[in-house]
């Protein structure tokens, strides 16, 4: 089970919907696949539900970014992936990587994987 935070239009669910089961979530629904949520603060699932939980380009959208971080992190299955994708304004802005790594390792989720160019992206699986 995939969840996609913060999805926009559910372009992750169209992609992925024939190999695996994806949920849909943002603030507003722009079609019948998103389910409207605030991914900062409760998703309406339970703990652990799903295996990738997923926040690409959301968290700067966010007042609360590191709130996104924990619902997503609660969501997680042990052993779950989390996928993050950010602008690297945004990273700077926040104090770095190594806040955002510090941040991840709190909510028990270890970074895997960096990928450091004009966006930065982040692999963590929740232990």
């Amino acid at each position: 089970v995939v969840a996609d935070l913060g999805c926009g239009t559910a372009k992750i669910h169209a992609a992925l919907h024939d190999r695996c089961e994806v949920l849909s979530f943002d603030h507003v629904a722009q079609n019948e696949i998103v389910q409207v949520a605030n991914v900062a603060r409760r998703v309406p699932l339970p703990d652990g539900a799903v295996d990738v939980a997923v926040l690409c380009l959301v968290a700067d959208w966010q007042k609360d970014w590191d709130g996104c971080l924990a619902e997503a992190a609660r969501i997680l299955a042990l052993d779950g992936q989390l996928l993050l994708w950010e602008t690297r304004g945004f990273i700077e802005r926040i104090g770095g990587v190594d806040l955002l790594k510090e941040t991840l390792e709190r909510l028990s989720l270890k970074i895997v994987k960096i990928f450091d160019e004009h966006f930065v992206g982040i692999v963590a699986i929740k232990s």
